[in-house]
């Protein structure tokens, strides 16, 4: 009797250990990061990955200015001539919101620019960074 007791709890452990494998993390890393950018001018952040996961840059601001996101490797400190930087992503729309999106591993390092595009006003901004974790398709 007591054998069967003793396999039943481990059988429970063993499915409880699958459902949520030891150092799983479901809570996402965020941060937020203010900054001003003068006009005409880049800001440059530097930003490195605590954690594997679907990485979320947004860009927010007010006013009538129009802010560029870009996403570049780490080696890239000056945004431009932007030929020589190797951008990886870019989000220039010209609404008050910009957002980049892709998978990251923990360790990876890149620059986060932000860029105004208005030649004759400063503008404040609210970069946001969110890393979800990475969900993999289950095999067939």
């Amino acid at each position: 009797m007591w054998r069967s007791i003793l396999a039943m709890l481990i059988a429970m452990l063993t499915v409880q250990c699958a459902d949520n494998p030891a150092g799983a993390t479901t809570t996402p890393f965020t941060k937020s990061v203010t900054g001003t950018v003068a006009a005409s001018g880049t800001s440059r952040q530097s930003l490195t990955i605590p954690r594997s996961g679907n990485l979320l840059l947004t860009l927010s601001w007010t006013g009538a200015t129009d802010l560029n996101l870009y996403l570049a490797p780490a080696s890239c400190t000056v945004l431009n001539p932007k030929a020589q930087c190797n951008i990886l992503l870019q989000s220039n729309f010209s609404t008050s919101q910009e957002s980049i999106a892709r998978s990251v591993s923990e360790g990876e390092s890149f620059s986060v620019f932000v860029e105004n595009m208005s030649a004759s006003s400063t503008s404040t901004y609210t970069l946001n960074i969110r890393i979800d974790e990475r969900h993999l398709d289950p095999p067939l």
